[in-house]
């Protein structure tokens, strides 16, 4: 059930230019969150790599998303990483980023 939730997630996410949509910072949230919880952390990080491409700046959820992704991959540098970086964007860290950050 999970595999299809992040796959469904990724083609809606696919499907909004061609109805003339341009994906949101929330649409694309939620297709890391969807990777992030299927534990294609990969897929997620890809997904968050994008955001300046689509000329979208991370979001607290987005950052979250994608540290929890790589807190299920064993990636803990990258999840560091990414919680350092979280100022830059004008973030702060949240109890949620803080916490997959150093589980």
């Amino acid at each position: 059930e999970r595999a299809a939730n992040w796959q469904l997630a990724l083609a809606l996410l696919a499907s909004l230019p061609q109805h003339g949509l341009a994906p949101s910072i929330i649409a694309c949230s939620a297709a890391i969150s969807a990777c992030e919880k299927a534990a294609n952390w990969q897929l997620a990080l890809a997904f968050f790599a994008r955001l300046p491409r689509r000329r979208l700046a991370p979001d607290i959820y987005s950052c979250s998303a994608a540290i929890s992704a790589c807190e299920k991959g064993a990636k803990w540098e990258l999840a560091l990483a990414l919680l350092a970086s979280m100022p830059q964007h004008k973030l702060t860290p949240n109890l949620i980023s803080c916490n997959a950050a150093i589980s």
